[in-house]
């Protein structure tokens, strides 16, 4: 049976105890932590590491419904139960996108149903994208790794990150990615290798994020989570991954670092 990667939230302990235990009694669930503290427990949301949580409402720092609306504003294949002692909040809930709303103390078989929905959602969602850019480039596609076997290719995909979504010509991409190479028809053919290898690795991971055009590439924003991005949409916890470096591997991005700091005060 597949199991799907939970979180658990309640800042009451008893509350929190009580609920792994009836969660204990659904195999769907491989519970990958139970927290009291939402701001955690929105670093573990956003990194990727779940498909569900579980949460109560009324929290300090931040409350249920902030994260639920958090994770409906930024469009990601995360479910939402709620778990909790107030019924005034059903509504909200569900103009969240939550899929169930339980009430204190909740029965297993409740929450069981509610699971067997869940389910349903994860089965149907996209593969849940996350750029790391602060340190070393990477890409995760539901955690893990995307393995690039043309480093070109990948230094292609960092620029077009640091483009913020913008589109890229060739000429720009070139004089980057191929500054010490005259431009000839040699080195665009590189480029085009390069961006056949970009399409062709991320079409097979079900990934539609990169869009080629004849001359110039871009990414969607939309259809991924990326840290760069967070920081200049003012989020509070981007601040927090970042550690002074930026696109380590590549020189071009230390001319970004000055506009990113700006961000951190």
């Amino acid at each position: 049976m597949s199991s799907i990667r939970t979180l658990l939230l309640d800042d009451e302990r008893h509350a929190l105890n009580y609920l792994q235990s009836i969660c204990r009694e659904c195999p769907e669930l491989q519970i990958q932590a139970a927290l009291t503290s939402p701001r955690k427990a929105m670093e573990l949301i956003l990194s990727g590491a779940v498909q569900l949580v579980i949460m109560d409402i009324e929290m300090p720092e931040l409350s249920g419904m902030e994260i639920a609306s958090e994770i409906s504003r930024r469009g990601l294949p995360i479910g939402v139960i709620f778990v909790t002692g107030y019924d005034q909040y059903a509504l909200e809930a569900y103009q969240n996108d939550a899929i169930s709303y339980l009430l204190k103390p909740t029965q297993t078989g409740e929450l069981a149903r509610a699971v067997e929905k869940a389910m349903r959602l994860v089965q149907r969602t996209p593969p849940q994208v996350f750029i790391r850019t602060f340190g070393r480039f990477d890409v995760f596609v539901n955690q893990e790794p995307i393995y690039f076997s043309s480093a070109k290719a990948k230094e292609l995909l960092a620029f077009l990150v640091d483009q913020n979504g913008g589109i890229a010509t060739m000429d720009t991409i070139v004089s980057y990615l191929w500054e010490d190479r005259p431009y000839d028809e040699k080195v665009k053919q590189l480029y085009r290798k390069a961006v056949s290898y970009l399409n062709k690795l991320l079409q097979q991971q079900g990934l539609t994020f990169f869009v080629s055009n004849r001359g110039s590439c871009y990414i969607k924003k939309s259809e991924v989570q990326c840290d760069l991005f967070d920081l200049y949409a003012h989020r509070p916890y981007a601040k927090q991954s970042y550690s002074g470096e930026y696109m380590a591997d590549y020189s071009w991005g230390e001319q970004r670092i000055p506009e990113i700091e700006q961000y951190l005060h």
